[in-house]
């Protein structure tokens, strides 16, 4: 699935909420459920960034696009490339409207 598939299956885009888990270790992940990227606010890196406006707009998108080629390589099998490659094409794409 590339970034043109999931442009269709989601043409009004991903949802995306906020959550404080501090001890939880990951920096955010899919709800399959609600269908939307959950990024974890309370993730020591977060916490770190938080007063810089910028890096915390950087750090939501590119936790964003982590999550979303994550989900997306547990239905399409990828190489690190590709992986990376669609990451940096999902950074691209929502850095434009940050």
């Amino acid at each position: 699935m590339a970034l043109e598939e999931l442009q269709k299956e989601y043409p009004k885009g991903i949802a995306v909420a906020l959550t404080d888990f501090p001890k939880n270790k990951s920096e955010g992940w899919y709800d399959i459920q609600n269908k939307m990227v959950v990024i974890n606010i309370g993730h020591p890196l977060c916490k770190k960034i938080e007063t810089s406006r910028i890096a915390l707009q950087y750090h939501y998108a590119r936790v964003v696009a982590f999550v979303l080629v994550h989900h997306i390589s547990t239905q399409k099998s990828m190489t690190v490339q590709e992986a990376t490659e669609l990451q940096t094409e999902f950074l691209i794409k929502m850095m434009d409207r940050l």
